[in-house]
């Protein structure tokens, strides 16, 4: 009864030898993603767009985006805590370290950046070259704002040696095309089964953008004088938009929320990591990183674009006294004399603050099936 049991496992095995490494990585993937029989309203009322985010949603989470079919972009965007990770530098391919701390994805802006505001890609708007329009606007996307496009975004990390190690991403359209339940997935939202990169590129990124965060205290407190928040949580509030002045970086409204222009917030006096001015050659730039959206901050620890600070408590340290005189060092945090200033936040305020930055938290988006990784079992 067991010889043909060995027969077999003996046919696999020669079968796997004969095959070379690139072979290996292109076989069917075993779980297909579950998904609902009615399609998600991720876009109300608009079906189409709807299917897009749905075949986007698969796309974020397919591990075959990576070389060796360890690593999807939901590895390192973990919904739980807010579409960032629970860790200094999250883990790539062949358990290599990432080299920055991965960013939280939520209200992220649609079309191309530049100067003063979000365009269409069709022009740069005033007449700025590249390295000005990824500097003189929200950040782009990225620590380092080197991307200011989400579409272009897509390609990025699957190409990225540490991240996902594609080098040809012909690769992952052949991997992709090899999956059954892509067919139906790219005819719902496009109209033919066709697979190339723009559509994959559309897709996860008409996903990203669904992922919209609107429903915290905060959000209900300013939508409605009918749901306050408490003392200590508007006390926070009164200390981040006045006292402390933190909404002069961190402003919820225009455009994308509780985010700024890039800045240099003195956390070296001479950094290392460069941030805008690595990408951009400039002096003026140089230490300078993306102001990150505040929203949910109370889940995306650790913090700063290397992950540096484990809790809320050491972030509100570092303003408090930690302060360093860096070449760049934001204007609003300087003192009169032109040194970091020391804010010295007592542990009253320091609490509401906390406080407060906890009533951004939005926990529907964190817990909304319409977001989760539909491979899981």
């Amino acid at each position: 009864m067991k010889r043909p049991y060995i027969i077999l496992v003996a046919f696999a095995f020669i079968l796997i030898q004969s095959c070379s490494k690139e072979d290996a990585i292109l076989v069917i993937q075993v779980n297909e993603p579950k998904l609902p029989s009615t399609v998600y309203n991720y876009y109300s009322g608009e079906n189409t767009k709807n299917h897009i985010a749905t075949l986007g949603r698969v796309l974020f989470y397919d591990r075959l985006l990576s070389k060796n079919n360890s690593v999807s972009c939901g590895s390192c965007h973990k919904q739980s805590f807010a579409f960032s990770d629970n860790v200094q530098f999250s883990v790539g391919l062949n358990n290599m370290k990432t080299e920055r701390n991965s960013m939280a994805i939520q209200n992220l802006p649609s079309g191309t950046f530049f100067a003063g505001g979000i365009g269409n890609g069709t022009g740069d708007g005033f007449g700025l070259n590249p390295v000005d329009l990824i500097a003189n606007q929200g950040g782009g996307f990225f620590w380092d704002g080197r991307e200011s496009n989400l579409r272009s975004l897509f390609t990025r990390p699957i190409t990225n040696h540490i991240e996902m190690g594609i080098t040809d991403m012909n690769e992952v359209v052949e991997k992709i095309s090899r999956q059954p339940h892509y067919a139906t997935l790219f005819q719902n939202a496009f109209e033919t089964p066709e697979i190339n990169v723009t559509r994959m590129a559309e897709a996860v990124a008409t996903f990203m953008e669904s992922i919209q965060s609107n429903n915290s205290t905060f959000d209900r407190f300013m939508m409605n004088s009918f749901n306050p928040m408490s003392p200590e949580e508007q006390d926070g509030y009164n200390l981040f938009f006045s006292t402390y002045n933190c909404g002069s970086c961190h402003n919820p409204s225009p455009g994308p929320y509780f985010t700024d222009f890039p800045k240099d917030i003195g956390l070296d006096n001479n950094p290392v990591d460069l941030g805008f001015g690595g990408i951009t050659g400039k002096a003026d730039l140089m230490g300078k990183f993306k102001t990150p959206n505040l929203r949910n901050v109370a889940l995306t620890a650790p913090y700063m674009h290397d992950g540096r600070f484990k809790s809320l408590d050491e972030v509100l340290e570092h303003y408090s006294t930690g302060i360093q005189s860096s070449a760049n060092l934001d204007p609003t945090l300087k003192d009169q004399y032109g040194n970091p200033r020391k804010m010295n936040i007592t542990e009253k305020d320091k609490k509401s603050l906390k406080a407060f930055l906890n009533a951004l938290t939005d926990y529907s988006i964190v817990t909304d099936v319409k977001f989760s990784d539909p491979f899981k079992k």
